[in-house]
C-alpha cells in the first residue's frame, strides 16, 4: 500500500506535466486552423495564428528551462 509522501509526489509529477500539455494541445489547434485558412487563401487569418502560435511556442519553451 503505498503512502501519503508517495501518492502526494504522484500528484504533483502530474500538475506539473498539464500546463505544458495543455500549451501543446493548444499549438496543435492552431497548427491545424493555419493549414485550413491557408488552403482558403486567407493569409490575414494565417499570419495571426502563426503570431499566437509564436507567442505559445516561446511560453512552452521558457516553462521547459525554467522547470
Amino acid at each position: 500500500m503505498a503512502n501519503a509522501r508517495e501518492i502526494g509526489k504522484a500528484r504533483q509529477r502530474k500538475s506539473d506535466t498539464r500546463p505544458d500539455r495543455t500549451l501543446t494541445r493548444k499549438i496543435e489547434g492552431i497548427d491545424k486552423k493555419m493549414q485550413a485558412a491557408l488552403e482558403k487563401g486567407d493569409f490575414v487569418v494565417a499570419k495571426e495564428l502563426a503570431e499566437e502560435q509564436e507567442r505559445l511556442l516561446e511560453h512552452l519553451m521558457l516553462s521547459k528551462h525554467s522547470g
